[in-house]
């Protein structure tokens, strides 16, 4: 399994206070449509990315380096 580091735009939906984030994919599958689920309530940096157009249906690990205050978001890719 390699990662690749891609770069992605998030859009937060839900003000921090929700789970789910609305991700556009800049990078292979263009610019399709994710669910992202915060599983550490803002406050940590890891989240589960759900694939939903199976684009290979894998589970991604995000890293927030805004703060959940930007949009940019650095997404490792696992293979």
């Amino acid at each position: 399994m390699t990662a690749k580091a891609v770069i992605y735009e998030l859009t937060d939906t839900h003000d921090c206070k929700g789970v789910v984030y609305e991700l556009t994919h800049t990078h292979d599958c263009e610019g399709v449509l994710y669910y992202l689920t915060d599983t550490h309530d803002c406050e940590g940096v890891v989240y589960e990315l759900t694939d939903t157009h199976d684009c290979e249906g894998v589970v991604y690990e995000l890293t927030d380096t805004h703060d959940c205050e930007g949009v940019v978001y650095e997404l490792t890719e696992y293979t």
